[in-house]
C-alpha cells in the first residue's frame, strides 16, 4: 500500500475555485458578469484625457426603455428587458426584467455634455470631464 501526503492547502483552494463557479454559474442569480453586475461594461478615455466614453450592451430593449442620468460623479444606468415567451424552452441563458448599475467614476463630468446613443443593442455613453479635474499648467516664477 502506498501512502499518499496531500497538502492541505490545495484543498482548501479547490473548494474556493468550486464556490467560485457556482456564484459566476448562468443559474445563480440573473447576471451575465462574473462580478454579478448588470449591465456589463467597457470604460474609455478618449480625446486626451478629456473624455469618458462608457460602452455597455443591453440587447433585447428599445432605447425608450433605457433611463441614463449623471449626479455627483455617479452616472446610473436603469432600464427594462422584456420578457419573451418562454414556451417550449430546452435553455434560456438571456436576462429579462429591470436592471440598474452605478458608476462611480473618478471625475466630475460637465453634466450638458453627456451624450448618450444607443443603436444594434450597445448603449455608448460619453462624458466630458469637468474643467476642474483637467490638470492645470503652473507657471514657474
Amino acid at each position: 500500500m502506498q501512502i499518499r501526503y496531500r497538502d492541505p492547502l490545495t484543498s482548501l483552494m479547490d473548494i474556493q475555485r468550486a464556490f467560485d463557479s457556482v456564484w459566476e454559474s448562468p443559474f445563480f442569480g440573473n447576471s451575465i458578469s462574473a462580478t454579478g453586475a448588470y449591465p456589463p461594461i467597457n470604460i474609455f478615455e478618449g480625446n486626451e484625457g478629456k473624455k469618458i466614453i462608457v460602452v455597455t450592451e443591453i440587447p433585447g430593449t428599445g432605447k425608450d426603455q433605457i433611463k441614463v442620468s449623471y449626479q455627483n460623479k455617479t452616472l446610473t444606468i436603469e432600464g427594462e428587458i422584456p420578457a419573451k415567451d418562454k414556451k417550449g424552452a430546452h435553455r434560456i441563458e438571456r436576462r429579462s426584467g429591470r436592471f440598474s448599475r452605478r458608476i462611480n467614476l473618478p471625475f466630475r463630468a460637465k453634466p450638458d455634455q453627456i451624450n448618450a446613443e444607443y443603436a444594434d443593442g450597445i448603449l455608448s455613453i460619453h462624458l466630458a470631464k469637468a474643467e476642474e479635474e483637467m490638470p492645470q499648467a503652473i507657471s514657474i516664477k
